[in-house]
C-alpha cells in the first residue's frame, strides 16, 4: 500500500524569490508572523510549556527576536516560539499535554525494561 507523501497544508514552502540558505532563521520569523495575523514584534508575553512535565504552564514577559526566539526579561537563555513557548494559552496547553503523553509513554517503556531485567534473574 502506497502512503500519501504530500506536504501537509500547515507547512508553507518558501517562495522561489527568497534565499533562506543565507539566513535560515529568517524563514521561521516570516512564517510565524504570517500565522499570527498581527505584528510578531509587538508580542511581549508568551506561555511556556517547555517544563510542563515537571510543573504547569506559565506566562512570562520578554522580548521577541527576529530569528523566532523569545528572550525572557532578566534571562540570557531564549525560548523557541512554537516549540518551547506559545502565544496563546490554548496552544501551550496542547503542547503540554503532548509532552506529558510522551513522558508517560517513555516511563512505561522504561518500566517494562526494568521488569524484564527483574524477571530474567
Amino acid at each position: 500500500m502506497k502512503t500519501n507523501m504530500s506536504t501537509p497544508p500547515s507547512i508553507q514552502r518558501p517562495s522561489a524569490r527568497t534565499d533562506h540558505r543565507a539566513d535560515p532563521e529568517k524563514r521561521f520569523a516570516t512564517w510565524i508572523s504570517s500565522d499570527l495575523g498581527r505584528d510578531f514584534h509587538s508580542v511581549r508575553q508568551v506561555w511556556v510549556s517547555k517544563f510542563a512535565t515537571q510543573g504547569s504552564i506559565f506566562r512570562i514577559n520578554g522580548e521577541p527576536r527576529d530569528d523566532g526566539w523569545f528572550t525572557p526579561e532578566g534571562e540570557t537563555q531564549a525560548l523557541r516560539i512554537g516549540r518551547d513557548c506559545f502565544l496563546s494559552r490554548d496552544e501551550a496547553a496542547l503542547d503540554a499535554d503532548s509532552r506529558r503523553r510522551h513522558k508517560v509513554t517513555s516511563l512505561k517503556n522504561t518500566l517494562e525494561r526494568i521488569e524484564k531485567l527483574i524477571a530474567s534473574d
